[in-house]
């Protein structure tokens, strides 16, 4: 008996069949898995950047990291999570889930350099009027970061190679940068005017704090002016309505 494969559908490669749903399952668990790992590293990051980072005189003193490099942690950390829901959007380039790799180094880096610059100084003979002690803070921002790398490799298949629609992944990325910014920039205002007071510079136009909240406002502005312009101008009028 000969099989007609322009009527088998399991020949064919169809999206019925016990194969095609055994793909989608694959499918689903991977982008379960990248999601699940992207959050758990980045909320990870996150509450490392709050716990302690050192303690002085004997634990008499603790400090975090938030008035620190901490604060650049959580910004990379949210900006992360936001990209990888963002690419679940319609038309938004899947690719958008590889931004959980720069940011996993970076934050990586920038803790091992805190962590040996801190080592140096708590074996630093002049320190020792200060009994310094390194915290676990540190160790557990890390741990986050190196959860934030390894998840993208959760995924299956390549996502830059699927289609996307360019005015939507350009607001996306508009979107995400925005966040880093604006997150890391309002912890530095924070820190600049009201937990230590109105601190040295704090009237300056150009610091550091001031240009992160301004920029980050500025990109989450452009992404909203690029997502209404791609709308349909019916559409547009509905939602405004």
């Amino acid at each position: 008996m000969a099989i007609d494969i322009t009527t088998s559908p399991s020949l064919l490669g169809s999206t019925t069949g016990p194969i095609a749903s055994d793909r989608r399952d694959i499918g689903r668990w991977s982008a379960h898995a990248f999601h699940l790992l992207a959050i758990a590293g980045a909320a990870t990051v996150i509450a490392g950047s709050y716990a302690t980072w050192a303690t002085f005189y004997a634990g008499l003193i603790s400090r975090n990291g938030v008035d620190g490099h901490g604060k650049y942690f959580i910004g990379l950390a949210a900006a992360s999570v936001l990209a990888a829901l963002l690419a679940t959007r319609r038309g938004v380039s899947r690719s958008l889930t590889l931004l959980s790799v720069p940011a996993g180094i970076t934050i990586a880096l920038m803790a091992l350099r805190d962590i040996r610059n801190f080592d140096a100084f708590v074996h630093d003979p002049a320190s020792g009027l200060y009994v310094p002690a390194m915290g676990n803070g540190l160790y557990i921002v890390l741990v986050g970061a190196v959860l934030m790398t390894v998840s993208v490799f959760a995924q299956s298949g390549a996502p830059w190679l699927r289609p996307f629609d360019a005015k939507r992944t350009v607001a996306a990325i508009a979107a995400v940068v925005g966040t880093a910014m604006l997150v890391t920039g309002v912890y530095g205002e924070y820190y600049l005017h009201i937990a230590h007071g109105h601190v040295h510079g704090h009237t300056d136009a150009f610091n550091t704090p001031h240009l992160l909240t301004a920029g980050g406002l500025l990109a989450l502005l452009a992404a909203g002016r690029i997502v209404l312009a791609a709308l349909p101008r019916a559409e547009v009028r509905t939602r405004k309505s």
